[in-house]
């Protein structure tokens, strides 16, 4: 079970941790109260993501687990939308993250409040494999915002930059 993830400009790889840690704990509300790491299936809108100071990188990488924390803690990006993709026979790598693409740069305006070529922001994707989207039925996509300035506190609601 994984899924791939791909960062759009500048690529960023965004690596998902092996179980290393302890899983995360969430709240009543379903935020995530305790850092830890998580199935990257469970990975929820408005989660708040550490990648471990992974380095920049145009390759598209597989995700099996996802290092969460409490956004009031400095994290590395911010689950602002979650979709599906139409059900049918895998499309292809290209497709699905095209698609991908096309999904999260059309919900990032309303969760940042600016456009995304006025912004500074940027975002990511974990998007199905063809493995996961056939073995498991995946099509879920999540998206990631990203600062390229660095790690941020805080959630980027709202932060019309």
């Amino acid at each position: 079970m994984k899924r791939a993830a791909s960062i759009v400009l500048p690529l960023l790889l965004l690596v998902g941790l092996t179980g290393c840690g302890p899983t995360a704990v969430r709240d009543d509300t379903g935020a995530v109260a305790t850092a830890g790491t998580v199935d990257a299936f469970s990975v929820a809108l408005g989660d708040c993501v550490s990648e471990g100071g992974a380095e920049a990188s145009e390759e598209v990488v597989e995700v099996s687990q996802v290092e969460v924390v409490p956004c009031a803690e400095s994290h590395d990006s911010e689950v602002y939308a979650v979709f599906d993709l139409a059900d049918g026979e895998f499309p292809g790598d290209e497709a699905v993250m095209g698609s991908a693409d096309e999904g999260c740069y059309g919900a990032f305006a309303e969760f940042v409040g600016a456009a995304y070529e006025d912004s500074t922001l940027d975002f990511g994707t974990y998007f199905p494999t063809e493995e996961s989207w056939n073995g498991f039925d995946d099509r879920e996509v999540v998206c990631l915002l990203v600062d390229p300035a660095g790690a941020v506190t805080g959630t980027l609601k709202g932060a019309a930059r």
